[in-house]
């Protein structure tokens, strides 16, 4: 399950959108992005890029994250996506 939040951040001169999102997820995978491993940052990555809305050399930023086991219902992202 993933919500969409919308928030504007104005510095100096340059606006940059970025989004939250509030995703669920069940405990397969860790969170945080490691070499040689399948992880919920990652699927996430590739799901918005498949999708057409974020490119690849973007960073998410999560408001926490979990081990593997660890299942989440309301785990907050922010992502600057294309426009």
């Amino acid at each position: 399950m993933i919500l969409l939040y919308n928030i504007k951040l104005k510095l100096k001169e340059m606006v940059i959108t970025m989004y939250i999102l509030k995703i669920a997820y069940d405990g397969r995978y860790s969170f945080q992005q490691q070499p040689h491993k399948q992880t919920v940052c990652d699927i996430l990555l590739d799901t918005l890029e498949e999708i057409g809305i974020l490119d690849k050399k973007k960073i998410i930023y999560s408001g926490g994250r979990t081990d593997k086991g660890v299942s989440a219902l309301g785990n907050f992202v922010i992502v600057e996506l294309k426009k």
